[in-house]
């Protein structure tokens, strides 16, 4: 998983001084989503190279994983400790979005489109 769009919003905001505009939940979510995209992105490649790595120990011990019980190794504990990890960060951004970022654009679009339909036509407007 790649994310090369890291901090595009924080540096627009700053390049553009368009913190007044942003009201608190919006840069909390800001400060705190670059983060946490982050060490998603860490961590996801993370889990890729420590996952070959594995594989290739069991192309040739294909019980290296658990021992007789059936319960993984200890050593081994990193991998669904990591997956927790990325499915909690992955599913918290998810919900920043959906449940706060889209919400907050649509009602801030309906607003400009209220507060643009409220003023009279400029002339530019109407020109044919």
């Amino acid at each position: 998983m790649n994310f090369p769009f890291l901090g595009g919003v924080v540096d627009a905001a700053f390049k553009g001084r368009n913190f007044e505009a942003l009201d608190r939940p919006i840069l909390n979510s800001i400060v705190s989503g670059r983060p946490s995209l982050e060490i998603l992105n860490h961590n996801i490649s993370m889990l890729n190279r420590l996952t070959a790595d594995l594989m290739v120990i069991q192309l040739t011990d294909e019980y290296c994983c658990y021992d007789e019980k059936g319960t993984l190794l200890p050593h081994l504990e990193w991998y669904p400790r990591l997956n927790r990890e990325i499915h909690r960060l992955n599913r918290g951004l998810r919900d920043g979005v959906a449940e706060r970022a889209i919400p907050n654009l649509e009602r801030s679009k309906r607003a400009l489109e209220e507060s643009l339909g409220s003023r009279p036509p400029t002339q530019e407007s109407d020109a044919p």
